[in-house]
Formats: structure tokens, sequence, C-alpha cells
């Protein structure tokens, strides 16, 4: 029992110095108030990392709040179910964004190539009557070839199948992000800031 005793103190006197300096030697109950003090800014410290590890955070913050990524930017939004676009066009409209919805596929084709309207980001739902996702995100970009536009706008899928036979159908479709149902509001709007300042940048 001594011996365990003995190891048991070993170990607190090694944790005590990994700890900052304090004041010598006191009894064990006005030590443990010192020590809980230390443990606390310890763990503080060893918190600040894991705070500040997720770069996106600060990033996104300044991506989506960024007047020339937001204000003026058009999201057109093309998806079936209402619940949904509502949803969507609450998160985007709170960021700063101006959206435009479409009902199904061949709704946002018309949408997107109105002369009266200028997409800056499309978000387009798979599966949707009357046309599916895939093929309006074919005929967006075989317009925009005809058209000669220079570059080309960014389209985010949108599906709860998260197979990867899928999301390679939206990618060789020409859609340049894949968002799997049910994805976050954060992950949403980086995705959305992202791809827009990416496609500033070739313009």
């Amino acid at each position: 029992v001594g011996s365990k005793f003995t190891f048991n103190v070993g170990l607190l006197r090694d944790e005590a110095s990994s700890l900052p300096a304090s004041s010598s030697s006191s009894s064990s109950s006005s030590s443990s108030s010192p020590t809980s003090s230390s443990s606390s800014s310890s763990s503080l410290s060893l918190g600040t990392p894991n705070q500040s590890s997720p770069p996106a955070s600060p990033s996104l913050a300044s991506l989506t709040l960024s007047p020339s990524l937001t204000n003026g930017k058009v999201i057109l939004v093309v998806e079936d179910n209402k619940v949904n676009q509502r949803v969507l066009q609450r998160h985007l409209e709170a960021a700063g964004y101006k959206v435009l919805v479409a009902n199904d596929g061949k709704h946002g084709v018309e949408i997107f190539f109105d002369k009266d309207h200028s997409i800056d980001l499309v978000l387009m739902d798979i599966e949707m009557p009357v046309m599916n996702g895939l093929e309006a995100t074919r005929r967006i970009r075989r317009g925009e070839e005809e058209k000669g536009h220079v570059t080309s706008t960014p389209i985010v899928g949108l599906s709860g199948n998260a197979r990867q036979v899928h999301i390679d159908e939206g990618i060789l479709a020409g859609m340049d992000k894949f968002l799997v149902k049910p994805y976050s509001k954060e992950s949403l709007l980086e995705t959305v800031a992202t791809l827009i300042a990416q496609h500033q940048k070739k313009e």
C-alpha cells in the first residue's frame, strides 16, 4: 500500500512540474485552489489551437460578409422542393446575396439565359420533374459555349444521394462542386463564397 501511495504522489509532482511555477509548497488543501486555477488556464491554452484549428470560420466570415462577394451577387436556386427553396433563400439572403428561384431544370435554364438576369452561381438540385439537374447543367454549359462565354458560371449540385457514381455524374455534366444533403449552412455558404471568389479571379 505504501508503494502505491509513493507512486501516486510522484504522478502529482510530475503533473505539477508541467504547470506554470507557483509559490512554494503548502498544505494540500491550500494548494488545491491555485492548482485548479492553473489547470483552468492550461486547459484554455490547450483549447485555443482546437478552437482556431478550423481556418474555415474566419475565412468564411470574411468571404460571406464581404460586400464585394455578396452585395449584387445573384444566386440561382434550382430546386423543386418548396421547403428547401425557402431554407436556401433565407440562408443566402441573410449572407447578402440576391436569390432567384426556379422550380425545375427547364425553368432554371430559362432564367439562366434570360437577358434581364446575370447569374453569379447556380445551386442545382439533381432530381426534379420536367428536367433534372444533370440535363439542365449540360444545357447551361452548352449554351455558354455557343454564346462564347470566356468563363463558365459555377454550378453546385445538390443531392441526397452520396454515392460516388452520382457525384461523378454531376461533375461530368459540368458541375463544379457537389453538396450531399443534408449539408450545413456553414458548408453551403463556404462553398458559395469560395466558388464566387475563384470565378471573379478568372474574369
